[in-house]
């Protein structure tokens, strides 16, 4: 397993990628038999090949609409007919989020019948801040 730690924007928080080798690469070297030889890619391939499949990963979105806290007993003593209340008004922008990050914030919308969210800003994250950077 390869790990690269990002870190980023002003609060220097820290990310971590982690890349997996297959079984049948580390197998000769924990074993002790010889190795194949493997052509040396350069830095520049070996980035751009990285990004690649980064690119290609899914990523999973959760849109947050509000939230609210309550007590495990509160939580507990929930039933069918309850309602919460919420931390923001319905009018509000929704939080689009990336793990527990927030990524984006839109508006409610319908596209082709289905429920969707119009992203109306970015809320700035140290990736798209670098990758902002890096395109410029």
């Amino acid at each position: 397993m390869i790990v690269f730690a990002v870190t980023g924007g002003e609060s220097n928080e820290k990310d971590e990628v982690l890349f997996l080798l297959p079984c049948s690469l580390l197998a000769p070297l924990v074993v002790g038999k010889g190795r194949q030889t493997v052509p040396q890619a350069s830095p520049e391939e070996l980035s751009r090949t990285l990004v690649e499949h980064v690119q290609q990963m899914p990523v999973t979105i959760t849109a947050r609409l509000a939230c609210t806290t309550l007590s495990f007993e509160e939580l507990l003593e929930l039933d069918g007919d309850d309602t919460l209340l919420l931390d923001k008004s319905l009018d509000e922008p929704i939080d689009l989020l990336v793990g527990n990050r927030i990524v984006f914030r839109g508006r409610a919308a319908r596209s082709g019948g289905r429920r969707a969210v119009v992203i109306t800003q970015s809320a700035g994250s140290p990736v798209q801040k670098a990758a902002k950077t890096a395109a410029n």
